[in-house]
Protein backbone atom coordinates (compact mmCIF):
# COMPACT_ATOMS: atom_id res chain seq x y z
CA UNK A 1 0.00 0.00 0.00
CA UNK A 2 1.36 3.38 -0.89
CA UNK A 3 -0.14 5.25 2.01
CA UNK A 4 -0.21 4.84 5.75
CA UNK A 5 -2.59 4.37 8.56
CA UNK A 6 -3.74 5.37 11.99
CA UNK A 7 -3.88 2.80 14.79
CA UNK A 8 -2.45 -0.66 14.03
CA UNK A 9 -4.31 -3.89 14.20
CA UNK A 10 -2.37 -6.94 15.23
CA UNK A 11 -2.68 -10.49 13.94
CA UNK A 12 -1.64 -13.56 15.89
CA UNK A 13 -0.97 -16.82 14.12
CA UNK A 14 -2.94 -19.92 15.01
CA UNK A 15 -0.18 -21.10 17.37
CA UNK A 16 -0.73 -18.02 19.52
CA UNK A 17 2.75 -16.61 18.91
CA UNK A 18 2.98 -12.91 18.17
CA UNK A 19 0.51 -10.81 16.21
CA UNK A 20 0.98 -9.25 12.84
CA UNK A 21 0.56 -5.56 13.45
CA UNK A 22 -1.40 -3.79 10.83
CA UNK A 23 -2.91 -0.53 9.92
CA UNK A 24 -5.63 0.05 12.25
CA UNK A 25 -8.75 1.48 13.56
CA UNK A 26 -10.31 4.55 11.97
CA UNK A 27 -8.66 4.11 8.57
CA UNK A 28 -11.77 3.65 6.45
CA UNK A 29 -12.24 1.92 4.10
CA UNK A 30 -8.99 0.01 4.62
CA UNK A 31 -9.13 -1.01 8.29
CA UNK A 32 -11.30 -0.22 11.28
CA UNK A 33 -13.06 -2.04 14.09
CA UNK A 34 -16.49 -0.75 13.07
CA UNK A 35 -16.15 -1.45 9.34
CA UNK A 36 -17.67 -4.51 7.67
CA UNK A 37 -15.06 -7.26 7.98
CA UNK A 38 -12.93 -4.69 9.86
CA UNK A 39 -12.00 -3.11 6.54
CA UNK A 40 -11.14 -4.20 3.03
CA UNK A 41 -7.41 -4.71 3.66
CA UNK A 42 -8.07 -6.67 6.84
CA UNK A 43 -10.28 -8.95 4.73
CA UNK A 44 -7.52 -9.34 2.12
CA UNK A 45 -4.91 -10.22 4.75
CA UNK A 46 -7.19 -12.70 6.50
CA UNK A 47 -8.13 -14.35 3.18
CA UNK A 48 -4.45 -14.66 2.20
CA UNK A 49 -3.60 -16.27 5.55
CA UNK A 50 -6.60 -18.61 5.35
CA UNK A 51 -5.60 -19.66 1.83
CA UNK A 52 -2.27 -20.76 3.31
CA UNK A 53 -4.03 -22.62 6.12
CA UNK A 54 -2.94 -20.08 8.75
CA UNK A 55 -5.27 -18.90 11.48
CA UNK A 56 -5.05 -15.40 12.91
CA UNK A 57 -6.30 -13.20 15.71
CA UNK A 58 -6.63 -9.47 15.22
CA UNK A 59 -5.70 -7.04 17.98
CA UNK A 60 -5.83 -3.23 17.85
CA UNK A 61 -2.94 -1.20 19.24
CA UNK A 62 -1.71 2.39 18.94
CA UNK A 63 0.43 2.84 15.81
CA UNK A 64 3.86 3.15 17.34
CA UNK A 65 3.31 0.40 19.89
CA UNK A 66 2.20 -2.08 17.22
CA UNK A 67 5.15 -1.17 15.02
CA UNK A 68 7.71 -1.50 17.83
CA UNK A 69 6.25 -4.74 19.16
CA UNK A 70 6.31 -6.24 15.68
CA UNK A 71 9.93 -5.15 15.24
CA UNK A 72 10.80 -6.83 18.57
CA UNK A 73 9.20 -10.07 17.37
CA UNK A 74 6.16 -9.95 19.64
CA UNK A 75 3.97 -9.89 16.54
CA UNK A 76 4.22 -11.92 13.36
CA UNK A 77 3.82 -9.04 10.93
CA UNK A 78 2.09 -5.79 10.16
CA UNK A 79 -0.11 -4.29 7.47
CA UNK A 80 -0.35 -1.98 5.61
CA UNK A 81 2.74 0.17 5.90
CA UNK A 82 4.42 2.22 3.20
CA UNK A 83 7.84 0.95 2.19
CA UNK A 84 10.82 2.97 3.34
CA UNK A 85 14.51 2.06 3.55
CA UNK A 86 14.31 1.93 7.37
CA UNK A 87 11.24 -0.29 7.34
CA UNK A 88 12.74 -2.55 4.68
CA UNK A 89 15.73 -3.05 6.98
CA UNK A 90 13.38 -4.23 9.75
CA UNK A 91 10.65 -6.08 7.85
CA UNK A 92 9.97 -8.22 4.80
CA UNK A 93 7.27 -6.86 2.50
CA UNK A 94 4.66 -8.68 0.46
CA UNK A 95 3.46 -7.35 -2.85
CA UNK A 96 1.35 -4.22 -2.28
CA UNK A 97 -2.12 -4.92 -0.93
CA UNK A 98 -3.43 -1.71 -2.43
CA UNK A 99 -1.82 1.22 -4.24
CA UNK A 100 -3.12 4.69 -3.50
CA UNK A 101 -2.66 8.03 -5.18
CA UNK A 102 -1.80 10.79 -2.74
CA UNK A 103 -3.57 14.16 -2.97
CA UNK A 104 -2.75 17.48 -1.34
CA UNK A 105 -5.63 18.96 0.63
CA UNK A 106 -5.50 22.69 1.33
CA UNK A 107 -8.00 25.44 2.14
CA UNK A 108 -9.92 26.80 -0.85
CA UNK A 109 -8.70 30.34 -0.17
CA UNK A 110 -5.07 29.11 0.03
CA UNK A 111 -4.85 26.63 -2.86
CA UNK A 112 -1.70 24.51 -2.92
CA UNK A 113 -0.94 22.35 -5.94
CA UNK A 114 1.14 19.15 -5.96
CA UNK A 115 3.12 20.48 -8.94
CA UNK A 116 4.45 23.38 -6.89
CA UNK A 117 6.54 21.45 -4.34
CA UNK A 118 9.34 24.08 -4.28
CA UNK A 119 6.68 26.70 -3.49
CA UNK A 120 5.93 24.95 -0.19
CA UNK A 121 8.75 26.78 1.62
CA UNK A 122 7.68 27.66 5.14
CA UNK A 123 4.38 25.78 4.88
CA UNK A 124 3.16 23.46 7.60
CA UNK A 125 2.24 19.91 6.54
CA UNK A 126 -0.04 17.87 8.75
CA UNK A 127 0.79 14.18 8.36
CA UNK A 128 -0.24 11.74 11.10
CA UNK A 129 2.19 10.14 13.50
CA UNK A 130 3.62 6.93 12.08
CA UNK A 131 2.74 7.74 8.46
CA UNK A 132 5.61 7.69 5.96
CA UNK A 133 5.49 10.65 3.56
CA UNK A 134 6.27 10.15 -0.13
CA UNK A 135 9.99 10.53 -0.87
CA UNK A 136 9.70 14.00 -2.47
CA UNK A 137 7.80 15.33 0.56
CA UNK A 138 10.18 13.64 3.01
CA UNK A 139 13.13 15.34 1.28
CA UNK A 140 11.44 18.74 1.69
CA UNK A 141 10.87 18.03 5.39
CA UNK A 142 14.48 16.94 5.91
CA UNK A 143 15.75 20.03 4.06
CA UNK A 144 13.66 22.26 6.34
CA UNK A 145 11.61 23.58 3.41
CA UNK A 146 8.39 22.09 4.77
CA UNK A 147 7.48 21.79 8.45
CA UNK A 148 5.81 18.56 9.55
CA UNK A 149 3.19 18.42 12.28
CA UNK A 150 2.17 14.90 13.36
CA UNK A 151 -1.07 14.50 15.30
CA UNK A 152 -2.53 11.06 15.96
CA UNK A 153 -4.83 10.85 12.95
CA UNK A 154 -6.07 12.31 9.70
CA UNK A 155 -9.27 13.72 11.24
CA UNK A 156 -7.05 15.89 13.43
CA UNK A 157 -5.21 17.07 10.31
CA UNK A 158 -8.48 18.03 8.64
CA UNK A 159 -9.53 19.95 11.75
CA UNK A 160 -6.14 21.71 12.05
CA UNK A 161 -6.33 22.71 8.39
CA UNK A 162 -9.82 24.11 8.93
CA UNK A 163 -8.54 26.06 11.97
CA UNK A 164 -5.63 27.39 9.86
CA UNK A 165 -3.05 25.89 12.21
CA UNK A 166 -1.65 23.78 9.34
CA UNK A 167 -1.50 24.61 5.64
CA UNK A 168 -2.01 21.24 3.99
CA UNK A 169 -2.31 17.52 4.49
CA UNK A 170 -1.60 14.64 2.16
CA UNK A 171 -3.83 11.59 1.83
CA UNK A 172 -5.49 9.14 -0.47
CA UNK A 173 -8.50 10.97 -1.91
CA UNK A 174 -11.03 8.71 -0.18
CA UNK A 175 -9.26 8.92 3.18
CA UNK A 176 -8.95 12.69 2.96
CA UNK A 177 -12.57 13.16 2.02
CA UNK A 178 -13.63 10.78 4.80
CA UNK A 179 -11.63 12.84 7.32
CA UNK A 180 -13.26 16.04 6.07
CA UNK A 181 -16.75 14.51 6.37
CA UNK A 182 -15.93 13.26 9.87
CA UNK A 183 -15.29 16.81 11.08
CA UNK A 184 -18.37 18.17 9.32
CA UNK A 185 -16.43 20.25 6.80
CA UNK A 186 -18.22 21.45 3.68
CA UNK A 187 -16.74 20.35 0.34
CA UNK A 188 -16.20 23.94 -0.77
CA UNK A 189 -13.89 24.70 2.17
CA UNK A 190 -11.06 22.56 0.81
CA UNK A 191 -9.07 22.23 -2.38
CA UNK A 192 -7.77 18.83 -3.51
Amino acid sequence: MDGTAAEPAVLRDGAGRGPAAGDGDDYAPFTGKALPGQGMLTQVVRAALAEQGLGSTLEWLPWNRGYLKTRRGEYDGTFPYVRSPQREADFLYSAPLYVTEQHLFSRTEDRIEIGDLPGLAGRRLCYPLGWQPPQAIQELIEAGVLQRHSPLGLKECAQLLLLQRDDLFLADRGLGESALRAIGAEAGQFHR
